[in-house]
């Protein structure tokens, strides 16, 4: 009996040690970048070149470089950054979302946000945060200290400098100080390029249309260092291979190359083979035959 309760508390002792180990529940993602778009993890001094599809979590740091553009998703909220910009996780769990934008621009499409659910966006100088799902948009100057929200649908609470006031839907607010803030509500206003561009990316269909295009470009750069695995077979069949989206698609003579599938797990690859024979047999005739043969 005394070695099953030490059995049991060490068990429950693992239990909790294993929980506390868990990686976190709720992650970034992201899903769609043009131009430089860089990351850094926690911790970590340099800057990598951030991949799609890349995991997000606390600490994470991302810089949008010149004419770039990113977008990230937590499950269905969509965030997209312009050029310059600075963003960083600070906290991301199942109930609690906390960004901060140093610099730079950012728009949130929050599709759903539970009773107990914060979704907060932090900048130099204020506090925001989103009080019902909807489109929103913010706009940091950290030399100027100046913020810019903008609510295109929804509604949110800024707070700053012992200040807190409502900004409903159609309602832009622009706030500039730090200790003491001073800030001036109107209208929304116009959409500019990134808000039409913003616009497109929600519509799924266009959307998928300018990742596939992203996806052929990055094909095209790829597929240009494999011509170099062709180049020894001459000029002519070179000149004669299309490269699409990584696949090398014939347009040469049968008795020359032709493409053959190489199946492998899950994946299909295509390659070049050279044809059984390339010889043209030709037919000789009865009496040519005989006479070879010395019966003629």
């Amino acid at each position: 009996m005394r070695h099953m309760r030490m059995g049991m508390v060490l068990l429950a002792a693992s239990a909790a040690f294993l929980a506390a180990q868990d990686p976190p529940g709720r992650v970034g993602r992201l899903n769609y970048r043009e131009g430089p778009v860089s990351y850094q993890p926690p911790g970590i001094n340099d800057w990598v070149d951030a991949n799609v599809n890349r995991p997000l979590t606390i600490g994470d740091n991302i810089w949008v470089g010149e004419r770039g553009r990113a977008e990230f998703h937590i499950g269905s909220t969509a965030l997209r950054l312009s050029a310059y910009s600075a963003f960083q996780f600070l906290n991301l769990d199942d109930q609690i979302v906390q960004i901060r934008l140093s610099e730079g621009t950012l728009t949130v499409r929050l599709r759903n946000l539970a009773q107990n659910q914060i979704f907060e966006i932090d900048t130099p100088n204020l506090a925001f945060t989103i009080v019902r799902p909807g489109q929103y948009r913010i706009d940091v100057n950290s030399d100027s200290l100046t913020t810019l929200i903008t609510v295109r649908d929804g509604e949110g609470e800024v707070t700053g400098g012992g200040e807190a006031f409502p900004v409903y839907a159609r309602q832009r607010v622009a706030v500039t100080g730090d200790q003491q803030i001073n800030y001036n509500l109107a209208a929304a206003g116009r959409a500019d390029d990134f808000d039409q561009w913003i616009a497109a990316m929600n519509v799924p269909q266009r959307a998928d249309q300018q990742r596939l295009r992203l996806d052929r470009h990055d094909a095209r750069t790829k597929s240009a260092e494999r011509r170099h695995a062709v180049a020894g077979m001459g000029t002519d069949i070179e000149d004669e291979i299309t490269w699409f989206n990584e696949v090398p698609i014939k347009r040469v003579h049968p008795l020359l190359w032709r493409v053959r599938p190489v199946i492998e797990p899950q994946r299909t690859k295509y390659a070049l083979k050279p044809p059984r024979s390339h010889h043209v047999r030709t037919r000789r005739s009865t009496t040519a035959r005989r006479q070879s043969q010395g019966v003629l």
